[in-house]
Protein backbone atom coordinates (compact mmCIF):
# COMPACT_ATOMS: atom_id res chain seq x y z
CA UNK A 1 0.00 0.00 0.00
CA UNK A 2 0.88 3.45 -0.85
CA UNK A 3 0.94 6.07 1.65
CA UNK A 4 -1.87 8.52 1.53
CA UNK A 5 -2.10 11.01 -0.90
CA UNK A 6 -2.84 15.15 -0.04
CA UNK A 7 -6.22 16.34 -0.86
CA UNK A 8 -6.51 19.87 -2.93
CA UNK A 9 -8.93 22.48 -3.97
CA UNK A 10 -9.21 24.32 -7.13
CA UNK A 11 -11.80 25.81 -8.68
CA UNK A 12 -14.03 24.25 -11.42
CA UNK A 13 -12.85 26.72 -14.53
CA UNK A 14 -9.04 25.93 -13.13
CA UNK A 15 -9.24 22.42 -13.43
CA UNK A 16 -11.76 21.23 -16.08
CA UNK A 17 -12.86 22.15 -19.78
CA UNK A 18 -15.77 21.98 -20.68
CA UNK A 19 -16.29 21.35 -24.53
CA UNK A 20 -19.73 22.12 -26.52
CA UNK A 21 -21.28 19.44 -29.26
CA UNK A 22 -23.59 20.22 -32.03
CA UNK A 23 -26.06 18.98 -34.49
CA UNK A 24 -24.84 17.52 -38.18
CA UNK A 25 -27.86 18.74 -40.40
CA UNK A 26 -30.84 16.61 -40.26
CA UNK A 27 -31.31 16.94 -43.96
CA UNK A 28 -27.97 14.69 -44.80
CA UNK A 29 -28.66 11.29 -44.45
CA UNK A 30 -25.44 10.24 -44.40
CA UNK A 31 -24.44 11.86 -41.20
CA UNK A 32 -27.01 9.98 -39.17
CA UNK A 33 -28.05 6.40 -38.29
CA UNK A 34 -24.76 5.40 -37.76
CA UNK A 35 -22.53 3.26 -35.31
CA UNK A 36 -21.57 6.57 -33.26
CA UNK A 37 -24.13 7.21 -30.23
CA UNK A 38 -24.70 10.77 -30.26
CA UNK A 39 -26.03 11.81 -26.61
CA UNK A 40 -28.79 14.96 -25.95
CA UNK A 41 -30.88 15.35 -22.90
CA UNK A 42 -33.51 12.25 -23.29
CA UNK A 43 -30.35 10.17 -23.12
CA UNK A 44 -28.73 11.40 -19.69
CA UNK A 45 -31.03 9.31 -17.69
CA UNK A 46 -28.61 7.25 -16.15
CA UNK A 47 -25.03 7.54 -14.67
CA UNK A 48 -23.32 5.45 -16.72
CA UNK A 49 -24.05 6.02 -20.43
CA UNK A 50 -25.27 2.58 -22.34
CA UNK A 51 -26.29 3.95 -25.77
CA UNK A 52 -28.06 7.01 -27.30
CA UNK A 53 -31.46 7.03 -28.70
CA UNK A 54 -30.06 8.73 -31.93
CA UNK A 55 -26.74 7.67 -33.43
CA UNK A 56 -24.84 9.42 -35.86
CA UNK A 57 -22.15 8.73 -38.82
CA UNK A 58 -18.55 9.46 -38.49
CA UNK A 59 -18.90 11.47 -41.55
CA UNK A 60 -21.78 13.38 -39.07
CA UNK A 61 -19.13 13.43 -36.37
CA UNK A 62 -16.60 15.48 -38.43
CA UNK A 63 -19.74 17.75 -39.58
CA UNK A 64 -21.11 19.83 -36.51
CA UNK A 65 -19.93 18.17 -33.81
CA UNK A 66 -17.30 16.46 -32.58
CA UNK A 67 -16.49 13.05 -30.63
CA UNK A 68 -15.11 12.30 -26.84
CA UNK A 69 -13.37 9.19 -25.83
CA UNK A 70 -14.55 6.32 -23.48
CA UNK A 71 -14.92 7.63 -19.82
CA UNK A 72 -15.70 11.01 -20.65
CA UNK A 73 -17.95 12.63 -18.19
CA UNK A 74 -21.18 14.30 -20.03
CA UNK A 75 -23.27 16.70 -18.91
CA UNK A 76 -26.69 18.73 -19.62
CA UNK A 77 -26.09 22.97 -19.12
CA UNK A 78 -29.52 23.76 -21.16
CA UNK A 79 -32.75 22.10 -21.06
CA UNK A 80 -36.37 21.65 -18.86
CA UNK A 81 -34.73 18.72 -17.04
CA UNK A 82 -32.55 21.71 -15.32
CA UNK A 83 -35.17 22.98 -13.60
CA UNK A 84 -35.77 19.36 -11.12
CA UNK A 85 -31.86 17.98 -11.67
CA UNK A 86 -28.40 18.48 -13.23
CA UNK A 87 -27.85 14.91 -15.27
CA UNK A 88 -24.37 13.78 -15.41
CA UNK A 89 -23.31 11.10 -17.79
CA UNK A 90 -19.81 8.67 -18.19
CA UNK A 91 -19.63 7.46 -21.49
CA UNK A 92 -19.07 3.56 -21.91
CA UNK A 93 -17.74 4.00 -25.61
CA UNK A 94 -16.27 6.71 -27.78
CA UNK A 95 -19.70 9.02 -28.12
CA UNK A 96 -20.77 12.64 -29.38
CA UNK A 97 -23.54 14.76 -28.35
CA UNK A 98 -25.43 18.09 -28.67
CA UNK A 99 -25.16 21.48 -27.94
CA UNK A 100 -27.16 21.09 -25.13
CA UNK A 101 -24.62 19.03 -23.19
CA UNK A 102 -20.97 19.62 -22.25
CA UNK A 103 -18.30 17.01 -22.23
CA UNK A 104 -15.80 17.47 -19.16
CA UNK A 105 -12.42 17.35 -19.76
CA UNK A 106 -8.96 17.38 -17.30
CA UNK A 107 -6.05 16.83 -16.83
CA UNK A 108 -5.53 16.67 -13.19
CA UNK A 109 -9.28 14.55 -12.20
CA UNK A 110 -9.92 10.95 -13.56
CA UNK A 111 -13.21 11.12 -15.74
CA UNK A 112 -15.57 8.89 -13.47
CA UNK A 113 -14.49 10.93 -10.57
CA UNK A 114 -15.43 14.27 -11.81
CA UNK A 115 -19.04 12.51 -13.07
CA UNK A 116 -19.54 11.16 -9.17
CA UNK A 117 -18.44 14.58 -7.61
CA UNK A 118 -20.49 16.57 -9.73
CA UNK A 119 -23.50 14.08 -8.54
CA UNK A 120 -22.25 14.96 -4.99
CA UNK A 121 -22.71 18.45 -5.17
CA UNK A 122 -26.12 18.24 -7.47
CA UNK A 123 -27.97 20.31 -4.84
CA UNK A 124 -24.91 23.28 -5.50
CA UNK A 125 -25.21 22.85 -9.11
CA UNK A 126 -29.34 23.36 -9.07
CA UNK A 127 -29.00 26.57 -7.35
CA UNK A 128 -26.91 27.61 -10.08
CA UNK A 129 -29.64 27.36 -13.04
CA UNK A 130 -31.55 30.38 -14.30
CA UNK A 131 -33.85 30.33 -16.50
CA UNK A 132 -33.79 31.00 -20.54
CA UNK A 133 -36.89 31.96 -22.66
CA UNK A 134 -39.57 29.79 -22.40
CA UNK A 135 -38.93 28.45 -19.06
CA UNK A 136 -35.71 26.59 -20.01
CA UNK A 137 -32.85 25.87 -17.80
CA UNK A 138 -29.43 27.40 -17.91
CA UNK A 139 -26.50 26.68 -16.45
CA UNK A 140 -24.16 29.50 -16.94
CA UNK A 141 -20.50 28.30 -17.63
CA UNK A 142 -19.41 31.79 -15.51
CA UNK A 143 -21.44 30.26 -12.44
CA UNK A 144 -19.55 26.28 -13.12
CA UNK A 145 -16.49 27.65 -13.07
CA UNK A 146 -16.13 28.84 -9.38
CA UNK A 147 -17.83 26.09 -7.93
CA UNK A 148 -15.01 24.62 -5.60
CA UNK A 149 -13.91 21.10 -5.61
CA UNK A 150 -12.24 19.14 -3.58
CA UNK A 151 -10.68 15.68 -4.61
CA UNK A 152 -7.15 13.93 -4.00
CA UNK A 153 -4.04 14.84 -5.66
CA UNK A 154 -2.96 11.06 -6.66
CA UNK A 155 -4.93 10.00 -9.38
CA UNK A 156 -4.81 6.18 -7.97
CA UNK A 157 -6.55 7.21 -4.99
CA UNK A 158 -9.69 8.74 -7.68
CA UNK A 159 -9.18 5.88 -9.54
CA UNK A 160 -9.87 3.16 -6.18
CA UNK A 161 -12.95 5.55 -5.00
CA UNK A 162 -14.29 5.09 -8.25
CA UNK A 163 -13.75 1.49 -8.29
CA UNK A 164 -15.82 1.43 -4.99
CA UNK A 165 -18.54 3.33 -5.89
CA UNK A 166 -18.53 1.52 -9.21
CA UNK A 167 -19.61 -2.10 -7.39
CA UNK A 168 -22.29 -0.06 -6.07
CA UNK A 169 -23.77 1.18 -9.11
CA UNK A 170 -23.33 -2.20 -10.77
CA UNK A 171 -25.31 -3.67 -8.13
CA UNK A 172 -28.03 -1.14 -9.00
CA UNK A 173 -27.71 -1.33 -12.58
CA UNK A 174 -28.29 -4.97 -12.40
CA UNK A 175 -31.14 -4.68 -10.14
CA UNK A 176 -32.77 -2.11 -12.22
CA UNK A 177 -32.22 -4.66 -15.57
CA UNK A 178 -33.87 -7.56 -13.47
CA UNK A 179 -36.83 -5.36 -12.47
CA UNK A 180 -37.30 -3.91 -15.82
CA UNK A 181 -37.63 -7.59 -17.15
CA UNK A 182 -39.89 -8.92 -14.34
CA UNK A 183 -41.76 -5.83 -15.76
CA UNK A 184 -42.07 -6.76 -18.64
CA UNK A 185 -42.83 -10.66 -18.57
CA UNK A 186 -45.74 -10.04 -16.00
CA UNK A 187 -47.48 -7.33 -18.35
CA UNK A 188 -47.12 -10.14 -20.89
CA UNK A 189 -48.44 -13.31 -19.24
CA UNK A 190 -50.92 -10.57 -17.49
CA UNK A 191 -52.89 -9.97 -21.20
CA UNK A 192 -52.67 -13.54 -21.37
CA UNK A 193 -54.55 -14.34 -18.28
CA UNK A 194 -56.67 -11.57 -18.68
CA UNK A 195 -57.84 -12.61 -22.15
CA UNK A 196 -58.08 -16.67 -21.48
CA UNK A 197 -55.14 -17.12 -23.97
CA UNK A 198 -53.08 -18.74 -20.90
CA UNK A 199 -54.72 -20.12 -18.25
CA UNK A 200 -54.53 -20.71 -14.74
CA UNK A 201 -56.68 -22.66 -12.26
CA UNK A 202 -56.49 -23.96 -8.91
CA UNK A 203 -59.10 -25.75 -6.59
CA UNK A 204 -57.84 -23.39 -3.27
CA UNK A 205 -58.93 -20.35 -2.23
CA UNK A 206 -56.34 -17.74 -2.72
CA UNK A 207 -56.14 -14.46 -1.21
CA UNK A 208 -54.42 -11.37 -2.74
CA UNK A 209 -51.27 -10.70 -0.56
CA UNK A 210 -51.56 -7.32 0.89
CA UNK A 211 -48.37 -4.56 0.97
CA UNK A 212 -45.57 -5.15 2.42
CA UNK A 213 -44.89 -3.46 5.75
CA UNK A 214 -43.06 0.25 5.32
CA UNK A 215 -44.17 0.64 1.64
CA UNK A 216 -44.34 4.10 0.64
CA UNK A 217 -46.89 5.41 -1.73
CA UNK A 218 -44.42 6.01 -3.95
CA UNK A 219 -43.06 2.15 -3.89
CA UNK A 220 -45.43 0.60 -6.41
CA UNK A 221 -45.65 -1.54 -9.38
CA UNK A 222 -48.11 1.03 -11.02
CA UNK A 223 -45.25 3.98 -10.31
CA UNK A 224 -42.41 1.40 -11.55
CA UNK A 225 -44.59 0.35 -14.94
CA UNK A 226 -44.53 4.54 -15.20
CA UNK A 227 -40.87 4.82 -14.61
CA UNK A 228 -39.76 2.17 -16.48
CA UNK A 229 -41.82 2.99 -19.89
CA UNK A 230 -43.25 -0.57 -19.56
CA UNK A 231 -47.01 0.67 -19.44
CA UNK A 232 -46.88 1.58 -23.24
CA UNK A 233 -49.77 4.35 -23.55
CA UNK A 234 -51.92 5.40 -20.99
CA UNK A 235 -54.91 4.97 -23.13
CA UNK A 236 -55.93 2.79 -26.28
CA UNK A 237 -57.85 3.86 -29.01
CA UNK A 238 -60.06 1.96 -31.41
CA UNK A 239 -63.25 0.76 -31.59
CA UNK A 240 -63.03 -2.13 -28.64
CA UNK A 241 -64.27 -5.80 -29.94
CA UNK A 242 -64.69 -8.61 -27.52
CA UNK A 243 -63.31 -11.57 -28.14
CA UNK A 244 -64.49 -15.27 -28.04
CA UNK A 245 -65.57 -16.29 -24.84
CA UNK A 246 -62.69 -18.99 -23.65
CA UNK A 247 -64.44 -22.75 -22.51
CA UNK A 248 -65.87 -22.24 -19.23
CA UNK A 249 -65.55 -18.43 -18.99
CA UNK A 250 -69.37 -16.36 -19.32
CA UNK A 251 -69.65 -13.14 -21.03
CA UNK A 252 -71.42 -9.95 -19.50
CA UNK A 253 -72.26 -6.61 -20.32
CA UNK A 254 -70.59 -4.26 -17.55
CA UNK A 255 -74.31 -3.15 -16.58
CA UNK A 256 -74.41 -7.07 -15.49
CA UNK A 257 -71.74 -6.78 -12.94
CA UNK A 258 -71.48 -3.05 -11.94
CA UNK A 259 -74.20 -1.24 -10.22
CA UNK A 260 -73.95 2.91 -10.33
CA UNK A 261 -74.62 4.31 -6.94
CA UNK A 262 -74.67 7.94 -5.96
CA UNK A 263 -74.51 8.77 -2.14
CA UNK A 264 -75.26 12.60 -1.60
CA UNK A 265 -72.72 14.54 0.57
CA UNK A 266 -74.86 17.78 2.29
CA UNK A 267 -71.29 19.41 3.34
CA UNK A 268 -71.35 21.19 6.50
CA UNK A 269 -69.10 24.39 6.61
CA UNK A 270 -67.41 23.32 9.71
CA UNK A 271 -66.91 19.35 9.06
CA UNK A 272 -63.61 18.10 8.01
CA UNK A 273 -63.97 15.86 5.02
CA UNK A 274 -61.14 13.52 3.29
CA UNK A 275 -60.92 14.36 -0.56
CA UNK A 276 -59.69 11.44 -3.08
CA UNK A 277 -58.11 11.27 -6.53
CA UNK A 278 -57.74 8.83 -8.94
CA UNK A 279 -53.87 8.12 -10.49
CA UNK A 280 -53.18 8.02 -13.58
CA UNK A 281 -52.02 4.56 -15.35
CA UNK A 282 -54.38 2.52 -12.97
CA UNK A 283 -52.39 3.97 -10.61
CA UNK A 284 -55.28 3.57 -7.82
CA UNK A 285 -57.63 5.49 -5.75
CA UNK A 286 -55.45 7.79 -3.26
CA UNK A 287 -56.43 10.66 -0.66
CA UNK A 288 -56.30 14.31 -1.61
CA UNK A 289 -56.10 17.35 1.10
CA UNK A 290 -58.34 16.96 3.69
CA UNK A 291 -61.01 19.97 3.98
CA UNK A 292 -63.78 22.00 5.70
CA UNK A 293 -66.87 21.77 3.92
CA UNK A 294 -66.48 25.40 3.47
CA UNK A 295 -63.23 25.56 1.71
CA UNK A 296 -64.61 22.58 -1.05
CA UNK A 297 -65.30 24.59 -3.84
CA UNK A 298 -67.78 22.18 -5.80
CA UNK A 299 -70.72 21.90 -3.47
CA UNK A 300 -72.15 18.73 -5.30
CA UNK A 301 -69.95 15.63 -3.65
CA UNK A 302 -70.89 12.20 -2.92
CA UNK A 303 -70.21 9.68 -0.05
CA UNK A 304 -67.71 6.50 -1.41
CA UNK A 305 -67.20 3.02 0.19
CA UNK A 306 -64.48 0.87 0.78
CA UNK A 307 -64.81 -1.66 -2.30
CA UNK A 308 -66.28 1.03 -4.59
CA UNK A 309 -65.04 1.10 -8.10
CA UNK A 310 -63.81 4.83 -9.20
CA UNK A 311 -63.98 6.16 -12.66
CA UNK A 312 -62.75 9.43 -13.71
CA UNK A 313 -64.91 10.87 -16.03
CA UNK A 314 -62.55 13.35 -17.59
CA UNK A 315 -58.86 11.60 -16.47
CA UNK A 316 -59.87 8.01 -17.48
CA UNK A 317 -58.81 7.91 -21.09
CA UNK A 318 -55.02 7.65 -18.90
CA UNK A 319 -56.33 4.87 -16.72
CA UNK A 320 -57.56 6.99 -13.88
CA UNK A 321 -59.54 4.64 -12.13
CA UNK A 322 -59.78 2.06 -9.54
CA UNK A 323 -60.82 0.57 -6.10
CA UNK A 324 -61.55 2.72 -2.93
CA UNK A 325 -59.58 1.20 -0.14
CA UNK A 326 -60.73 0.82 3.62
CA UNK A 327 -59.00 3.45 4.47
CA UNK A 328 -60.72 5.86 2.52
CA UNK A 329 -64.30 4.90 3.44
CA UNK A 330 -66.62 7.80 3.39
CA UNK A 331 -64.37 9.99 1.53
CA UNK A 332 -66.11 12.15 -0.50
CA UNK A 333 -65.67 12.46 -4.30
CA UNK A 334 -67.41 15.38 -6.89
CA UNK A 335 -69.79 14.29 -9.63
CA UNK A 336 -66.54 14.27 -11.70
CA UNK A 337 -66.62 10.47 -10.88
CA UNK A 338 -68.43 7.44 -11.54
CA UNK A 339 -69.04 5.24 -8.72
CA UNK A 340 -69.51 1.63 -9.26
CA UNK A 341 -70.29 -1.35 -7.04
CA UNK A 342 -69.20 -4.22 -8.25
CA UNK A 343 -71.23 -7.53 -7.99
CA UNK A 344 -70.06 -10.71 -6.34
CA UNK A 345 -69.21 -11.86 -9.64
CA UNK A 346 -65.90 -9.79 -9.82
CA UNK A 347 -63.09 -10.76 -7.56
CA UNK A 348 -62.17 -7.30 -6.38
CA UNK A 349 -57.89 -8.11 -6.75
CA UNK A 350 -59.27 -9.75 -10.42
CA UNK A 351 -60.45 -6.41 -11.21
CA UNK A 352 -57.68 -4.41 -10.08
CA UNK A 353 -55.97 -6.59 -12.92
CA UNK A 354 -58.72 -6.35 -15.38
CA UNK A 355 -58.35 -2.62 -15.92
CA UNK A 356 -54.59 -2.88 -16.99
CA UNK A 357 -56.44 -5.50 -20.04
CA UNK A 358 -56.51 -3.75 -23.65
CA UNK A 359 -60.05 -4.12 -24.22
CA UNK A 360 -60.85 -2.84 -20.80
CA UNK A 361 -58.83 0.72 -21.66
CA UNK A 362 -60.45 0.48 -25.76
CA UNK A 363 -64.08 0.76 -23.95
CA UNK A 364 -63.49 3.34 -21.70
CA UNK A 365 -61.81 5.25 -24.79
CA UNK A 366 -64.81 4.38 -26.96
CA UNK A 367 -67.06 5.75 -23.78
CA UNK A 368 -65.31 8.88 -24.11
CA UNK A 369 -66.32 12.02 -26.48
CA UNK A 370 -64.90 15.05 -26.79
CA UNK A 371 -62.89 17.24 -29.42
CA UNK A 372 -59.87 16.83 -28.16
CA UNK A 373 -57.73 14.08 -26.09
CA UNK A 374 -57.65 16.46 -23.18
CA UNK A 375 -60.92 17.27 -22.76
CA UNK A 376 -63.02 14.22 -23.32
CA UNK A 377 -65.63 13.03 -20.84
CA UNK A 378 -66.44 9.50 -20.31
CA UNK A 379 -69.91 8.50 -20.52
CA UNK A 380 -71.07 5.86 -18.00
CA UNK A 381 -74.18 4.76 -20.08
CA UNK A 382 -72.49 4.07 -23.12
CA UNK A 383 -69.71 2.26 -21.37
CA UNK A 384 -72.15 0.14 -19.26
CA UNK A 385 -72.95 -1.53 -23.02
CA UNK A 386 -69.86 -3.06 -23.72
CA UNK A 387 -69.32 -6.85 -22.88
CA UNK A 388 -66.77 -8.39 -21.21
CA UNK A 389 -65.36 -12.42 -20.80
CA UNK A 390 -65.09 -13.10 -17.05
CA UNK A 391 -63.87 -16.37 -15.45
CA UNK A 392 -65.23 -18.44 -12.78
CA UNK A 393 -64.39 -16.81 -9.66
CA UNK A 394 -62.21 -19.52 -8.64
CA UNK A 395 -60.02 -18.73 -11.78
CA UNK A 396 -60.44 -15.05 -11.25
CA UNK A 397 -58.49 -15.28 -7.46
CA UNK A 398 -56.19 -17.68 -9.06
CA UNK A 399 -55.08 -15.22 -11.85
CA UNK A 400 -55.27 -12.47 -9.45
CA UNK A 401 -52.64 -14.78 -6.84
CA UNK A 402 -50.52 -15.25 -9.66
CA UNK A 403 -50.54 -11.03 -10.45
CA UNK A 404 -50.27 -10.12 -7.32
CA UNK A 405 -47.41 -12.28 -6.36
CA UNK A 406 -45.25 -11.32 -8.81
CA UNK A 407 -46.07 -7.40 -7.75
CA UNK A 408 -44.62 -8.52 -4.75
CA UNK A 409 -41.53 -10.22 -5.80
CA UNK A 410 -40.94 -7.10 -8.19
CA UNK A 411 -41.68 -4.65 -4.70
CA UNK A 412 -38.79 -6.12 -2.97
CA UNK A 413 -36.60 -6.22 -5.89
CA UNK A 414 -37.27 -2.24 -5.96
CA UNK A 415 -36.93 -2.05 -2.43
CA UNK A 416 -33.62 -3.73 -2.15
CA UNK A 417 -32.47 -0.68 -5.28
CA UNK A 418 -33.66 1.89 -3.37
CA UNK A 419 -31.56 0.77 -0.34
CA UNK A 420 -28.33 0.29 -2.34
CA UNK A 421 -29.50 4.16 -3.69
CA UNK A 422 -29.15 5.16 -0.34
CA UNK A 423 -26.17 3.53 0.88
CA UNK A 424 -24.62 4.84 -2.76
CA UNK A 425 -25.35 8.38 -1.42
CA UNK A 426 -24.36 8.12 1.87
CA UNK A 427 -20.71 6.19 0.91
CA UNK A 428 -20.41 9.00 -1.54
CA UNK A 429 -20.75 11.81 0.83
CA UNK A 430 -17.92 9.90 2.48
CA UNK A 431 -15.51 9.01 0.29
CA UNK A 432 -15.51 12.31 -2.17
CA UNK A 433 -15.21 14.65 0.73
CA UNK A 434 -11.78 12.39 2.23
CA UNK A 435 -14.02 11.41 5.39
CA UNK A 436 -13.44 7.93 4.43
CA UNK A 437 -9.94 7.47 2.60
CA UNK A 438 -9.07 4.28 -0.27
CA UNK A 439 -5.53 3.13 -0.22
CA UNK A 440 -4.66 3.01 -4.10
CA UNK A 441 -2.52 0.25 -5.22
Amino acid sequence: MTSKSRWIDHSFGEVVRMVSGGTPRRETPAYWNGSLDWYSAKDLKSFLLKGSQDRITEQGASNGTRKVPKGTPLMLVRGMTLLKEVPVGITTSEASFNQDVRALLSDAIVGEYLGYLLKSRERTLLSMVDQAGHGTGRLSTDRINELVLHFPECKKEQVAIVSVLSMWDLCISQLTDLIAAKLGFKQGLMQQLLTGKKRITSRTHHRTPGPLPGDSPDDSVVSLEVEFGITGKSFQEGIPAVSTCPPGWTQHSFRQVFKAVERPAELSDQVVYQLVTAKRYRGGIVPREQLRGEQIKTKTQFFVAAGDFLISKRQIIHGACGMVPASLDGAVVSNEYACLQPSSQLDPGFLNYLTHARYFQQTCFHASVGVALEKMIFRLDQWLKHLVNLPPLSEQRAIAHCLSTMDREILLLARQRRLLKEQKKGLMQKLLTGEVRVHQK
